[in-house]
C-alpha cells in the first residue's frame, strides 16, 4: 500500500461491518439527525408562539442586537429573520418580505430540512433495530 493510505489489518477489516458496529453507526446517525430536527423544530415552534409585534415592541428578545448593525450601521443578511419567520408562520408573506427578503426561501428550506431530517432519523433508528434483530437471531 501507499504511504498515504495506511494498511488496514485483517482483524479491523473483519470487524468493520459487524451487526454491532453497524447498529452503533445507525444509532449515531439517528442522534445527529435528531439534533438537527430538534434545532429546526425549535426555530419553527418559536415562530408560531411569538408574534412579530412582540419582537418589535421589545416584549420578547429572541436574539441579541445585531453586532454588524451596531458596528457598521448596516443590517446583516439575517437581520429581521426572527420577525419574518413569525410573520410567515401567521401567513403574512408581505410583512415577512418587509423584514427580510430572503425569509420565504429560508423558511421553506427550514421546513424541508425538518421533514428530511425527521425521515432520516427514523430510517436510521429502523436500520439500527434491524441490525439488532439480525444479531439476536444468531
Amino acid at each position: 500500500m501507499s504511504k498515504w493510505w495506511p494498511e488496514v489489518h485483517s482483524q479491523d477489516r473483519n470487524t468493520a461491518n459487524t451487526p454491532v458496529v453497524m447498529q452503533r453507526r445507525q444509532r449515531h446517525q439517528a442522534m445527529v439527525w435528531g439534533l438537527l430536527v430538534l434545532g429546526l423544530g425549535g426555530m419553527l415552534g418559536v415562530s408560531f408562539l411569538v408574534s412579530p409585534d412582540d419582537i418589535d415592541e421589545g416584549r420578547v428578545a429572541l436574539t441579541p442586537a445585531c453586532p454588524t448593525k451596531q458596528w457598521f450601521g448596516m443590517p446583516c443578511p439575517t437581520c429581521g429573520m426572527s420577525r419574518a419567520f413569525a410573520s410567515l408562520s401567521r401567513g403574512q408573506w408581505g410583512e415577512a418580505m418587509r423584514y427580510n427578503r430572503a425569509s420565504p426561501i429560508v423558511y421553506v428550506l427550514t421546513w424541508t430540512g425538518l421533514v428530511w431530517g425527521s425521515m432520516n432519523s427514523l430510517m436510521s433508528l429502523h436500520k439500527a433495530r434491524r441490525f439488532r434483530k439480525k444479531d439476536v437471531r444468531r
